[in-house]
């Protein structure tokens, strides 16, 4: 059985490492969740090649312009990581979006997730109290990455 995997931060440098490896295996991995920024033509080409369930994008104005482009396909296309109410939880959450811009979505998908691999010091330095404490109340596992 596939291991369903998130990914936020999916047009960063481990996002982008991240999705090259798991395409090198799609009999192992499908994506089910990728999170990125601003990057008009890397989302595109993820969204076309990947597939995945949803697709966050944090900039309004890109936001707009890849919901209006994808608004045919059944992909889910947000502008805010809370919206997003997984059913089953992933397997894995690679967590990778630079800076404290990360803690808030990784606090996020803990619930959703039975494992995160976490590349953000920033986020474990600052908010380790609070995932430490989500962590706990999910049984959620944590892997540093970076």
């Amino acid at each position: 059985m596939k291991k369903s995997i998130c990914i936020l931060g999916s047009t960063g440098s481990i996002g982008k490492s991240s999705i090259s490896l798991i395409s090198k295996n799609k009999n192992l991995f499908s994506i089910n969740v990728l999170m990125a920024n601003s990057n008009y033509k890397l989302i595109c080409e993820q969204i076309k090649k990947h597939k995945p369930k949803y697709f966050i994008i944090n900039n309004y104005k890109i936001y707009l312009k890849i919901k209006n482009k994808f608004k045919k396909r059944k992909i889910k296309i947000l502008n805010n990581i809370s919206s997003v109410r997984l059913k089953k939880k992933s397997d894995i959450v690679i967590s990778s979006i630079s800076g404290i811009a990360g803690l808030k979505p990784t606090l996020h998908m803990i619930q959703f997730t039975k494992k995160i691999l976490l590349a953000n010091k920033e986020s474990i330095i600052c908010g380790w109290g609070l995932i430490s404490r989500e962590l706990k109340k999910n049984k959620t596992k944590v892997i540093p990455v970076d």
